[in-house]
């Protein structure tokens, strides 16, 4: 009864371990590299983290404001004698200036004139699509930042 657990996980392995062809990722495109003159990429990557870091502190402000009015809010109740609690729930902008400051810093330092980008770091670096930015964009949205 037993004697066919082997064979069943034999055919588990070998599927498994076949290697799977997959013609590209999902959502990239055929054309996978690009090479560009580093002074448009360097161009492009310091204009994208100046509106970042403006973004970024923008919403700090804002940030900083809603928690002092709410911290204050909260010593004003306690006071009051009233009981609340003890937590100011505000999403913190985060700060993302040193992944614009390393592309920068590696353009800045490439001995090349021309800069070969894939699919991935052109969404990064062109069209300042990173990983994060969506999450970016929705912690700025709170403060009506954008």
């Amino acid at each position: 009864m037993t004697t066919w657990i082997p064979i069943v996980l034999a055919i588990v392995v070998s599927i498994v371990a076949v290697p799977i062809e997959v013609a590209g990722y999902p959502g990239r495109s055929k054309m996978q590299k690009v090479r560009m003159d580093k002074s448009k990429v360097l161009d492009r990557v310091t204009a994208n983290r100046a509106h970042h870091e403006k973004t970024y502190n923008q919403a700090m402000v804002v940030y900083r404001e809603r928690a002092i009015k709410e911290l204050k809010d909260l010593i004003d109740a306690l006071k009051a004698g009233k009981s609340r609690p003890l937590t100011v729930r505000l999403p913190i902008p985060k700060d993302y200036t040193s992944e614009y400051d390393l592309v920068i810093d590696m353009l800045n330092n490439s001995v090349d004139d021309v800069v070969e980008l894939d699919d991935i770091d052109f969404r990064k670096y062109i069209r300042d699509e990173w990983d994060w930015k969506t999450s970016f964009r929705e912690t700025t949205s709170v403060y009506a930042v954008s």
